[in-house]
């Protein structure tokens, strides 16, 4: 089993509800970082939250003010251990192609 992207076209007033999957790689960029497995570290958080955080910081914008705003938990996480949770939590065997970093 890998993992899809459906998209579901049941909204579309015209159009009968129709489900598209496409077959998805995931990409790794780099496994040779300073890190207990090789991949980077990064601090993953929910879309729900970073929309969240946007909605905060626009009720606290004000004219000709800069605002710097830390959405982040704090606690990274390896492009692995991400990969092996998200795999663990959908039951897909998300297949991963390792790359070289980029330039």
């Amino acid at each position: 089993m890998t993992l899809f992207r459906l998209l579901d076209y049941a909204d579309i007033p015209e159009t009968e509800s129709v489900g598209i999957a496409f077959a998805v790689t995931l990409q790794v960029r780099g496994t040779d970082y300073k890190t207990s497995d090789g991949t980077c570290i990064r601090d993953y958080i929910d879309v729900t939250d970073l929309v969240d955080a946007h909605v905060k910081a626009l009720e606290k914008a004000q004219p000709a003010k800069v605002g710097i705003y830390n959405v982040g938990t704090g606690k990274g996480s390896s492009v692995k251990e991400f990969v092996e949770a998200c795999k663990k939590a959908t039951g897909v065997n998300i297949k991963v192609e390792f790359l070289p970093r980029r330039p």
